[in-house]
Order: C-alpha cells, then sequence, then structure tokens
C-alpha cells in the first residue's frame, strides 16, 4: 500500500476559536492560532502513515501568511503536504 502524500482535515469553526474570543475587538473571523492549530492537526493525521505504532511527531516549522478573513463558523480545511 502506497503511503500518502496529502491529507484533508475538516474542522468546524465555532465562536471560541475566533479573533474575538482571543481579543482581538470586533473580529469574528477564525483567529489565527486556531488556523495553525488545524494545520498542525492535519499535518500529524499525514505523518502517522509513515511513524511506527505509538510513535508521535514533536517541534514544528511554520511559514504562513493569514492575510484576509475566512469568516466565522462555517468549515475550514487543513490540506498539508509531504515534500
Amino acid at each position: 500500500m502506497e503511503k500518502p502524500t496529502e491529507y484533508t482535515l475538516t474542522w468546524e469553526v465555532t465562536d471560541e476559536m475566533t479573533a474575538k474570543r482571543i481579543g482581538s475587538t470586533g473580529s469574528k473571523i477564525l483567529s489565527t492560532p486556531n488556523m495553525v492549530a488545524l494545520m498542525e492537526a492535519a499535518a500529524l493525521e499525514l505523518a502517522k502513515a509513515y511513524l511506527d505504532e505509538g510513535m508521535t511527531t514533536v517541534g514544528t516549522e511554520i511559514h504562513c501568511r493569514h492575510l484576509a478573513p475566512c469568516g466565522d463558523e462555517g468549515e475550514r480545511y487543513g490540506p498539508p503536504a509531504l515534500h
């Protein structure tokens, strides 16, 4: 069986995941920390196919630009890829 090189994780964005919730006044949009958490969770799911049972990943390096709001309370996707 060939190991995957891409994985998509879908989250339902709630009010608790918005920038307003973490202190950005008036911003009811997905917060950057929650966007990064989605990316990291999706990357971990992808990496599991390459890890021995009981193993996990540690550490991270993220290069991203969060330039525009994607709205509140809807589905968001975290599509990591291994290169």
